[in-house]
């Protein structure tokens, strides 16, 4: 039974000075969080993690997805960083992937 949606958009920051990785280039980054459910999180993820990885390789952004914080029936937490460009693939291509779960 699913209840409610399957991925919500938390927020979405760009121009995020990251204080962890001050690269040369100072290019602004952007940062998306999202809610998804645990129900789709393995079909995002693919097996052995080979679905995100292709997502993450082909969008340019970093896919982590917090499954160990909450309720095994609570929503997982995603975050997405990157460059604007890359984010907004990714978040693209997660929506299309939840979209298309079984």
């Amino acid at each position: 039974s699913r209840t409610g949606p399957l991925l919500e958009l938390v927020s979405h920051v760009h121009g995020v000075q990251s204080s962890t990785s001050s690269s040369a280039s100072g290019a602004p980054r952007s940062e998306c969080v999202m809610h998804m459910a645990p129900s789709v999180v393995g079909w995002v993820i693919g097996k052995g993690g080979q679905r995100i990885r292709d997502l993450m390789e082909e969008s340019g952004a970093k896919v982590w997805i917090d499954q160990d914080s909450m309720g095994p029936r609570d929503m997982r937490i995603v975050y997405v960083s990157g460059s604007k460009k890359s984010v907004d693939i990714a978040v693209r291509m997660v929506k299309e992937l939840v979209a298309k779960a079984p």
